[in-house]
């Protein structure tokens, strides 16, 4: 009866028990190795429901409580003793083995779930800055164009409507590609690897492209050096970073840029990493129709470019703006 009770009470089955136990001894009954089998039982539920002090507090009173009445009976039942001593050790550390090895499953699985948590994190950072770098450019120019209309007056020149027209069409092209990208990221990262070198010059090759194109449709004029030759190792979110860095340059000179103005842009790649220069003159003013700063500007580039062990800069040079960026390589030990 006291086994079959052990699992679910193993505290008040040990007390009834070592009671019993005691008793049974002290009226010189025969029965009393049947307390015994339940003290055994119960110790090991008690190490596997309980805790070790527990499991050792019992541990002692039993061993105790079997020397007192080994004592008391005379030196006959000494090597029941030690029979007795060793069977509730290894009760024991059955139990707390069984519990140790519960809880280093349960640990084993929180850090999984650490880990998927702390990935999907990342995955909806990456997704911000993905829809910020898809829509910001092109929002950007729709907003200078329209500036630039009002300034002149309506006067009727349809060229920049059809500008205009361009430019929200490709933001809600651009718009639809994050979205899809957001459709991506709900699968298994572990899928995924690291784009190649070849990946990075391509995509540095079209962000210029694309958004250097964008300058000169509304008057800019620009200098681009690159340097590509040297095959430099870097992870798919390093990768991801200098091209949102990219884009977020040309997004600024549309931005805060006089109209019209010459800029220098310099994307060199070497085995120490990626470095970025850009330079600009300051406009005479900023307008009070410009667009506010988001989070996820240089601002919030510059923090991700620590993280990695980069650096990222934008100050005031005279009447320049520049702008200096390096993203570290990865170890080729990695």
């Amino acid at each position: 009866m006291l086994i079959a009770l052990a699992p679910i009470r193993p505290r008040v089955v040990f007390v009834i028990a070592l009671v019993c136990d005691a008793s049974m001894t002290m009226l010189y009954t025969d029965t009393a190795a049947t307390p015994i089998y339940a003290l055994v039982t119960v110790i090991g539920f008690l190490a596997y429901q309980t805790n070790n002090a527990t499991t050792f507090a019992a541990l002692c009173a039993a061993s105790i409580a079997q020397l007192l009445e080994t004592a008391a009976g005379g030196a006959s039942g000494g090597r029941a003793l030690v029979a007795f001593l060793v069977t509730f050790v290894f009760a024991a550390l059955l139990g707390s083995a069984l519990r140790w090895r519960e809880q280093f499953v349960a640990n084993q699985h929180a850090a999984q779930m650490a880990s998927i948590r702390l990935r999907d994190s990342e995955k909806a950072i990456r997704a911000a800055n993905e829809i910020h770098s898809a829509v910001t450019n092109q929002m950007s120019s729709i907003a200078r164009i329209a500036q630039r209309q009002i300034r002149l007056g309506l006067d009727g020149d349809q060229q920049p409507w059809a500008m205009i027209n361009d430019a929200a069409t490709e933001a809600l092209s651009n718009t639809h590609r994050a979205i899809e990208y957001l459709r991506q990221v709900d699968g298994d990262a572990t899928s995924e690897k690291d784009p190649s070198y070849e990946d990075l010059v391509k995509g540095i090759t079209r962000m210029l492209e694309e958004d250097g194109g964008n300058l000169r449709a509304l008057g800019f004029s620009g200098s681009v050096t690159t340097q590509t030759d040297t095959p430099v190792k870097l992870s798919a979110d390093k990768q991801h970073l200098i091209l949102t860095l990219l884009h977020e340059i040309h997004t600024n000179i549309v931005r805060h840029a006089p109209h019209g103005c010459h800029y220098e842009l310099s994307v060199l790649l070497t085995r120490q990493g990626v470095e970025v220069t850009q330079i600009n003159p300051l406009a005479a003013h900023e307008s009070a129709t410009d667009l506010p700063v988001g989070r996820y500007g240089l601002h919030g580039l510059q923090q991700d470019f620590s993280a990695y062990g980069g650096t990222l800069s934008a100050e005031c040079e005279g009447d320049m703006w520049v702008v200096f960026a390096f993203l570290p390589a990865d170890d080729e030990n990695a």
